[in-house]
């Protein structure tokens, strides 16, 4: 093990020497003896990770003995970084040399739509794959992700044709209901999860909690809030309840479904002195938004002390305050802040500062008639 990553050290120097700005490796194949197939598998991986997409392809192509590992850590790069039509086309190409293992059925799923998503289905089936964790995960995935189908026929028979599921197996039905704004079938599952014996993580609460954000069924507010505290009471027990994502998405959870204002904010300040993001301070500002305006300015403010470079999505919350005050001064100081910003092109910005001039127009009108 210590001389393959002494040749491994020994060729990267080598090929950093050779080309130090972009490290092509096509000239530095040239230049130096071809690494063994661990080392180069190991140099097309570090290359996916970092992004280099067609440094590693060049590296691929010049690969005169190449193995299911070569194949996979190409296809899963371009699947990671959006390149659906490589990703697929690699995996085709691929099965006329290797029989893929559950790991590229995965990544190539991953990234594919309903119609690429069947076929690859079809042949986990025949080739005995369909029921493998990780495959079977990513046909819940691809299914919820491309399916039009809100009550997931298709995912459910995935999931019930499963003879192992672990975690990962419910996160991604949960997702799914989550994607679908159902959040009472993400709660109910939820419930058959724990019945069968399974723990949870991060991404499952925050999940369930998003799932409560979108107008599920009878639109039942009360139940959703009852849901949502539930939820956070499990934040607090598996101490995941300081977790800034989870925050974020109880705040708006509470937000929506008409929770008390003075909840989000004290949730809000149980983060002090966490990273708080700039999705965080959205989430909060938008929770005062229609309540109390002013708060909103003033939590703007404090954000920039902070150091939280605002986006259109801040600058859009601040419009909707400023309309709020229904002066001339904060929609001219909002419309302002934006024109420094450079956002004056993003059309929910102009939307909001129609909004605001429009509604102090009214104002103004009705005070004439006066």
């Amino acid at each position: 093990m210590r001389s393959v990553f002494k040749s491994l050290g020994s060729y990267r120097s080598q090929v950093f020497q050779q080309s130090p700005k972009t490290s092509h490796l096509a000239q530095a194949f040239h230049t130096t003896s071809a690494p063994d197939l661990y080392t180069a598998n190991h140099l097309i991986w570090k290359h996916v990770r970092c992004g280099q997409l067609d440094v590693a392809r060049q590296l691929f192509e010049q690969m005169s003995q190449k193995n299911v590992v070569t194949w996979t850590s190409l296809v899963s790069g371009y699947s990671q970084h959006g390149k659906v039509d490589q990703s697929f086309s690699l995996f085709s190409e691929m099965l006329f040399h290797y029989r893929p293992n559950d790991f590229a059925y995965a990544s190539v799923l991953s990234a594919c739509d309903y119609s690429r998503g069947m076929q690859v289905h079809s042949l986990a089936l025949k080739t005995g794959f369909y029921s493998w964790v990780y495959v079977a995960n990513a046909l819940i995935s691809m299914y919820w992700k491309n399916s039009s189908d809100v009550g997931g026929v298709e995912p459910w028979k995935v999931f019930d044709n499963m003879e192992f599921r672990n975690l990962v197996t419910y996160n991604s039905m949960i997702a799914g209901f989550r994607m679908h704004e159902h959040g009472y079938q993400a709660m109910s599952f939820f419930m058959t999860m724990c019945r069968d014996g399974f723990g949870l993580d991060r991404a499952t609460l925050l999940s369930l909690v998003s799932s409560l954000h979108g107008g599920d069924e009878g639109n039942d507010y009360l139940t959703g809030l009852q849901c949502c505290l539930q939820l956070h009471c499990v934040g607090i027990k598996t101490g995941l309840a300081l977790d800034v994502g989870l925050v974020t998405a109880l705040v708006k959870a509470y937000s929506t479904l008409g929770g008390e204002v003075d909840d989000c904010n004290k949730l809000f300040l149980e983060t002090s002195g966490m990273r708080r993001d700039v999705v965080l301070w959205t989430g909060i500002m938008n929770a005062f938004v229609e309540r109390d305006p002013r708060q909103v300015l003033s939590l703007f403010n404090q954000s920039r002390r902070e150091g939280i470079f605002p986006d259109s999505y801040v600058y859009s919350t601040i419009l909707k305050a400023c309309a709020g005050f229904v002066t001339e001064r904060h929609a001219s100081a909002g419309h302002c802040q934006v024109i420094k910003a450079g956002f004056v092109d993003v059309i929910a910005l102009e939307n909001a500062l129609i909004h605001a001039y429009a509604r102090l127009m009214r104002f103004m009108g009705r005070l004439r008639q006066h």
